[in-house]
């Protein structure tokens, strides 16, 4: 029982922590980005340190070399000149220079290995830096874009469809509405026998109910025709 308890704790903080790191996961990569810089920016500074140390075995070979260049043309004018003694000790010089000479052309050899090595390490970690700036650009776009979407500052396709539901409902609603006016103001026409009247009025079943702009000017030309013949007789 305590073992799945257990069990069951380191479960949940497991999954507790890799939410944790979903969540926030690009401060992660933001914050691991810069470490990577700073790294590279050592591994620069170490690299320019070995340079700087190349050089100077470099420039400590070629005084070796010029002394070991001088001292052996003199201890040729020793032998020319029979002064073995000097000679002598001019080989055992020349003897501790020439071990130096190789000592120095090892260490130059250790630094250019040492040197090409850090320096294709540090291309292949700036390929990747940028591979991972770029990548960060694009998770920046696309938690930006969510955002705007969760705030909905983008095309919210939902709200628009709901919102056209609801305006196609008030249409409907106005719809009936106007049927139901124009179905009641029919009846009221049918059950009024005045309206029944009219409607044989205009018909031309019987005389017109309300005179019309038409009949008064019949009425008036009629007038003023018989006013004519009542002034010539």
């Amino acid at each position: 029982m305590y073992k799945q308890v257990f069990t069951l704790l380191r479960s949940s903080a497991h999954e507790a922590a890799e939410q944790f790191t979903d969540t926030n996961a690009l401060p992660i990569l933001r914050q691991q980005i810069r470490d990577s810089a700073r790294s590279i920016q050592a591994s620069k500074c170490a690299i320019a340190a070995a340079m700087a140390q190349y050089q100077a075995e470099i420039d400590h070979h070629q005084i070796i070399a010029d002394k070991i260049t001088d001292l052996e043309e003199r201890a040729l004018v020793a032998l020319d000149q029979n002064q073995d003694e000097l000679a002598q000790e001019a080989a055992e010089v020349l003897a501790s220079l020439e071990e130096e000479n190789d000592t120095s052309l090892a260490a130059q050899q250790m630094f250019r290995n040492q040197i090409g090595g850090l320096k294709s390490q540090l291309r292949e970690a700036q390929s990747i830096l940028r591979e991972l700036q770029r990548g960060e650009r694009l998770a920046a776009a696309a938690h930006s874009t969510r955002g705007l979407n969760t705030r909905g500052a983008g095309c919210d396709h939902s709200s628009l469809t709901a919102a056209r539901e609801t305006l196609q409902r008030l249409q409907a609603r106005q719809s009936q509405h106007q049927r139901k006016v124009e179905a009641m103001a029919e009846l009221n026409r049918t059950a009024n026998p005045d309206s029944v009247t009219e409607k044989l009025a205009k018909a031309g079943c019987g005389k017109p109910v309300k005179k019309s702009a038409d009949g008064v000017l019949d009425r008036l030309r009629a007038k003023a025709k018989k006013s004519k013949k009542s002034g010539k007789s």
